[in-house]
């Protein structure tokens, strides 16, 4: 008998959010560019998140490996289920992971958690590879999905692990996608129709 869904072990809720939002600074929102542009941008964003402060040095290979951690894991996850990644883009992926320092530290309440002995940028690629192992390797793995509305990486809570977009905008936008493709004189004739309120609204009134 399988257990139930809420008994499978999974990553804490931050990790999940943390790995989820690292993965979609190239683009979020997609108009705004990469968040992580420089080096700059790289030591901010860890700031942020309480995980590298003032006295924290961030530099050009950081922010590279940084880049190189992103497209490998995004890769990852867009491909899953469709096709195998390269050898080549595995091995950059490899590469990129590197390796990190951690220990285990019990406490007198009999219970047991894992600290990362890095720092700076090195620390926080530790939690996003102790975070993407856990759910690869666990039952959840199938519900980090790629969203197909925006290019977002999304963590799916449905019951049914049915979501296909991460939100409900990004499933409007791709239900009008869809249906533009399928009746195309319509959408024509609406979009001639929109057009035509719009140049009326901005018609001056007379006096």
């Amino acid at each position: 008998m399988s257990k139930k869904t809420r008994d499978e072990p999974l990553p804490s809720r931050e990790d999940v959010d943390f790995l989820c939002d690292f993965l979609n600074t190239a683009h979020r929102p997609p108009e705004s560019g990469d968040a992580l542009a420089t080096a700059v941008d790289l030591a901010r964003w860890l700031a942020r998140r309480g995980l590298a402060d003032a006295t924290t040095s961030i530099d050009a290979g950081d922010l590279q490996n940084a880049h190189e951690l992103r497209r490998g894991l995004r890769e990852l996850v867009r491909r899953r289920g469709l096709e195998t990644m390269s050898a080549q883009a595995i091995q950059r992926l490899n590469d990129a992971a590197g390796s990190h320092l951690s220990a285990v530290r019990f406490e007198v309440d009999g219970t047991a958690h894992r600290i990362f002995l890095d720092s700076g940028w090195a620390r926080f690629r530790s939690r996003l590879l102790e975070t993407s192992l856990a759910l690869i390797n666990g039952p959840r793995w199938p519900r980090f999905k790629y969203c197909t509305g925006c290019d977002n990486v999304f963590y799916d809570e449905s019951r049914n692990q049915a979501a296909t977009w991460c939100s409900q905008q990004c499933g409007n936008r791709m239900s009008s996608r869809s249906w533009r493709r399928r009746h195309p004189d319509r959408a024509k004739q609406k979009s001639r129709r929109a057009n035509t309120l719009r140049i009326i609204r901005n018609l001056p009134y007379d006096d």
